[in-house]
């Protein structure tokens, strides 16, 4: 795990510590564009997936830094979040996640209707808990595979809920490693689960799962009124397409969009669609 600001072409990058909750306090990155125009432009905060790591989102990200301020937040889970005392199950509530974002906001001095978010599967789950409940608003918002629900092979939920020892989910790593990678058929998608997997500080990630296994999303959602875009790929096999079904009839300026597959979104490739729906969104 890299420590310190990631530099990429093209633009400035700044590490922060953020205190968000009694103890921990979040990794964030800053990317400003060098070029002037470009960096005058809203920023776009990303919040990447469950468990994610940065290099899975560098080829996008290597790309998006030069058009447009950047803010990317590591949610509690992660490796780069600190904590100055005994990690608990109850720090990864649902709605900690989302007054996570707020202070991440508060600090930054963001204003919601001059931002845009970019976010990926849990990434997504927690910001539309934080619209459903009124914690955040925004200008737009596009979503990569939300979901509203958790939803656990049945034996994994047995584990998960069941007292076992963190250090036989250290040895069960390998079982999970499997088990997703032979759900997605794209290498890059295989590589990217296969890293994250096997970088995850394994008791954050038990805890955060177990107090979210049985989450399920209040849909009254018709006071969110901007633009959301809901990306899903018929070939994620992971995800589904169930989730974004249900959010595209309850979002009232929802809208599904079908992409090539969950790995195109997190290359450079995927840039010009995403920023065409940034573009349409306020005009």
């Amino acid at each position: 795990m890299w420590i310190g600001p990631r530099q990429l072409e093209g633009a400035t990058c700044e590490e922060f510590r953020i205190d968000v909750d009694d103890g921990i306090s979040l990794r964030v990155l800053r990317w400003s564009p060098i070029e002037t125009d470009a960096s005058k432009k809203y920023p776009v905060v990303v919040i990447p997936g469950w468990g994610s790591v940065f290099i899975g989102w560098e080829p996008l990200l290597s790309a998006w830094v030069k058009c447009r301020p950047i803010i990317y937040i590591e949610t509690r889970e992660k490796g780069g979040t600190y904590y100055n005392r005994k990690v608990r199950k109850s720090d990864f509530q649902m709605h900690k996640y989302g007054q996570d974002l707020l202070a991440v906001m508060k600090h930054f001095r963001l204003i919601p209707s001059k931002l845009d978010w970019f976010s990926a599967s849990m990434g997504s789950t927690i910001l539309l808990d934080a619209y459903q409940s009124k914690k955040l608003g925004a200008r737009s918002s596009l979503m990569l595979a939300p979901n509203t629900q958790f939803n656990f092979p049945w034996w994994s939920k047995i584990l998960i809920k069941f007292p076992l020892p963190i250090k036989l989910f250290e040895a069960l790593r390998f079982i999970a490693v499997k088990v997703v990678t032979g759900k997605v058929t794209e290498e890059g998608q295989k590589i990217r689960y296969r890293r994250t997997l096997m970088a995850q500080d394994i008791r954050r990630l038990v805890y955060s799962a177990r107090i979210n296994i049985d989450y399920e999303m209040n849909l009254v959602m018709d006071h969110v009124k901007f633009p959301i875009g809901l990306m899903t790929a018929k070939n994620d096999h992971l995800h589904g397409t169930e989730d974004v079904e249900k959010l595209g009839i309850a979002l009232p300026n929802g809208r599904i969009i079908e992409v090539l597959s969950n790995q195109h979104v997190h290359e450079a490739a995927s840039l010009p669609e995403i920023e065409d729906f940034f573009s349409k969104a306020i005009a």
